[in-house]
């Protein structure tokens, strides 16, 4: 056997070694944010790749699952073309910011109908209300048990001023109703509001998906319980 044919042989046998040390979701957020630390809890595996390396490195994208892109890569103006090319080639897409518009004519290209902000969650409250005082619950339907989650709004700049998206081509991920705080309210909570918290649409091409939110999936808060059901949530959206 000459020597050539071994290198390839073990080569070929690294293969499975390499795939599986690959972390399946590729975040791009500025590495040293937040966001970053954040977001890394909500999957199993990630790495994170700053926004202005990724235009550098397409190749980065092979064997993921998923290319996350959250506020801080969006606030990065230089980087969104490369960011735009990386969201174009990778087949599942998962866009979480309140910015997520700013990629408004690449997302209706790639999905091939309109997304547009059906409404802000400012606006949907009531006056005198701050939005950690806003609560959020999932649809049951989505496997959630009621359980509530807030906004903390800290996350990055953007936080205080999530919205919600509308594609009529698209379906909701989660569906979420809005409760005033009834320790605040002057009347017992009542639902203000029914908005979908994110939607999938699927791809023009017909590989793959978009998953978009107006949302920081990272800025919810909610009990350990619902964290791993929302962890759980996230996952099965990739899977």
């Amino acid at each position: 056997m000459t020597r050539d044919l071994l290198w390839l042989l073990g080569l070929i046998a690294l293969f499975p070694a390499l795939a599986s040390a690959i972390a399946p979701v590729l975040v791009v957020a500025e590495p040293k944010s937040r966001e970053a630390a954040v977001t890394a809890t909500l999957f199993p595996e990630v790495e994170v790749v700053a926004p202005s390396g990724l235009g550098q490195h397409q190749s980065s994208l092979v064997g993921r699952k998923l290319l996350f892109v959250g506020t801080t890569a969006l606030q990065n103006k230089s980087a969104l073309p490369g960011i735009e090319r990386a969201i174009a080639a990778a087949p599942k897409v998962m866009i979480s910011s309140p910015l997520v518009l700013t990629l408004k004519a690449l997302v209706e290209k790639e999905s091939g109908g309109k997304v547009v902000a059906l409404q802000t969650l400012n606006r949907a409250m009531q006056p005198g209300y701050a939005i950690q005082q806003i609560n959020l619950v999932p649809n049951v339907n989505f496997g959630f048990p009621g359980d509530r989650f807030r906004l903390r709004g800290t996350l990055t700049l953007a936080s205080r001023n999530p919205i919600f998206l509308g594609a009529p081509h698209c379906r909701p991920a989660m569906e979420i109703d809005i409760f005033e705080d009834q320790k605040v309210a002057a009347d017992p909570e009542v639902v203000a509001a029914h908005y979908p918290l994110s939607l999938v649409c699927p791809r023009r091409s017909g590989r793959g998906s978009l998953i978009l939110s107006g949302f920081e999936f990272a800025d919810l808060e909610t009990s350990s319980l619902n964290l791993e059901r929302l962890r759980d949530f996230l996952w099965n959206l990739i899977r």
